[in-house]
């Protein structure tokens, strides 16, 4: 995926916080809040189309299953592959062998082959409305609403194997880290059975009768301490546990149907679901909705397929095309109501640490400071004596004897520690033809502050000249 667009949109709206990685991970800084997720959104052909299944080949070539065929995605745009050939085809599941992709529609198997770059139509007489494929060596596993097959591709056989399933539309497949294969169903979970090689059903031994009694197997994952199975269903997400047989009912997801699940690393789950996307961990659970006020929310609720890159970036598949969340351990994006408490916004301009570990965000809308183990404090001007003394804050600036100085648009600020209040100095020239009033840049030497203005020039103005404390509209003459 191509991030250097994602990251400009980012920008626009997010402050990018990289204060925190690097040398400065030894001291005690300000706890940044956990960033939240910011989706790009990305129309299929530039129209309504639903993306049932994201697969990234070999290649890293990013596959979209479509309920309108077969598109790529160049991470700029998509792009139709074999419009004529399966134009109207629903895709629901793709995996990749030998320089092809086998592709899982609702007209049979198909196959993509990279050296011509065509779709075709499998040799074999595949099932129809296949669901799900799952590729182990030289097998894949079918699965649709007619049952659940295996096709081996030395000998281009393809074996029927629904007999014990526990209802013959198969909507997922999965192998464990033991090597086990489940099948889920409309009607329940089966496993393989390798003495017999035939599946079993499992019993859903939970409080809930009701559910217990019928489980949509709709989607499934493995958990990453290899210990248990998620099965996602229809208002329900179960963990199974083939250690000891044991069930037990997610709640904290409601009743939300469930659509996908994946890996997202970590130790976090993600969920796609008819609600929105949820990010389960074992400190949290985030839920991600579309909101029609937000620009960089999802664009659609109907989540039918969720996948993380090795990058750990959010890939959800909707019915308005697909959104991408970044969630780089490098670079974390953290949107300022999170990190300030407030809906106002404030377009962040400077970002300073000082010697005390405060972390300072200057922009637009006044100065936020950040301490460690403490709240947010949001200074801006009000009619308040010893206020900031504009909002618009360009710089800031640290001096040898440790104050905290803002270059604003009606100039240099001064942090009062003891008041929690500023000193406010206006730098005029000796004959009063040249101000700093919009100040732009403020550095000092050895003895001296150089002062960068607007329209103005720069002013150099000895630094025991701008000493006066609780002190307020002085003009100080450089």
């Amino acid at each position: 995926m191509r991030t250097e667009a994602l990251e400009k949109r980012l920008l626009k709206i997010i402050c990018i916080i990289l204060a925190m990685i690097g040398p400065w991970k030894a001291f005690s800084a300000p706890q940044l809040p956990e960033p939240e997720f910011s989706w790009k959104n990305v129309a299929v052909d530039g129209k309504k189309t639903a993306v049932f299944c994201i697969f990234r080949d070999s290649r890293g070539i990013m596959w979209l299953g479509t309920n309108s065929g077969l598109y790529f995605y160049d991470g700029i745009t998509t792009h139709p592959v074999g419009e004529t050939e399966i134009f109207g085809t629903q895709v629901y599941s793709i995996v990749e062998k030998d320089n092809r992709l086998f592709i899982g529609s609702n007209n049979g198997l198909l196959t993509y082959d990279y050296a011509s770059g065509q779709v075709i139509e499998s040799d074999i007489d595949s099932p129809k409305e296949i669901r799900s494929l799952l590729l182990i060596d030289d097998d894949i596993w079918v699965g649709g609403l007619n049952g659940i097959y295996k096709f081996n591709l030395n000998s281009n056989i393809i074996t029927d194997y629904s007999k014990g399933l526990p209802h013959k539309s198969v909507y997922s497949i999965m192998r464990d880290s033991r090597g086990i294969l489940y099948v889920g169903t409309y009607n329940g979970l089966a496993r393989w059975d390798i003495n017999a090689e035939m599946f079993r059903p499992l019993k859903v031994k939970a409080d809930d009768f009701e559910l217990s009694s019928r489980l949509f197997a709709n989607c499934l994952l493995e958990s990453q301490d290899k210990e248990h199975i998620y099965i996602g269903g229809e208002g329900s997400l179960y963990m199974y546990t083939p250690a000891n047989d044991n069930w037990e009912k997610i709640a904290l997801i409601g009743n939300n149907n469930i659509k996908s699940l994946y890996n997202g690393g970590n130790g976090h789950i993600l969920i796609g679901t008819d609600d929105g996307v949820f990010d389960m961990s074992k400190e949290c659970i985030k839920h991600y909705r579309h909101d029609s006020r937000r620009e960089l929310s999802l664009a659609d609720n109907e989540i039918w397929c969720i996948y993380s890159d090795s990058q750990n970036n959010v890939w959800a598949g909707h019915e308005r095309g697909f959104s991408i969340a970044s969630n780089s351990n490098y670079l974390r994006t953290i949107e300022l109501s999170a990190l300030a408490h407030s809906g106002e916004g404030n377009e962040i301009h400077s970002i300073y640490r000082d010697t005390k570990d405060n972390l300072w965000f200057a922009g637009n809308n006044g100065v936020i400071r950040l301490s460690y183990d403490s709240t947010p404090h949001w200074y801006r001007h009000t009619d308040l004596p010893n206020s900031l003394s504009h909002n618009r804050v360009r710089a800031i600036h640290e001096d040898a004897e440790n104050n905290i100085w803002f270059a604003t648009d009606a100039g240099i600020n001064r942090l009062n520690r003891k008041n929690d209040t500023f000193d406010v100095f206006y730098i005029v020239d000796k004959q009063g033809e040249h101000n700093s009033n919009w100040v732009y840049a403020l550095i000092e030497d050895d003895t001296h502050f150089w002062i960068g203005s607007f329209l103005n020039g720069l002013h150099w103005k000895r630094r025991e000249s701008l000493t006066p404390s609780g002190t307020r509209d002085l003009t100080p003459r450089a």
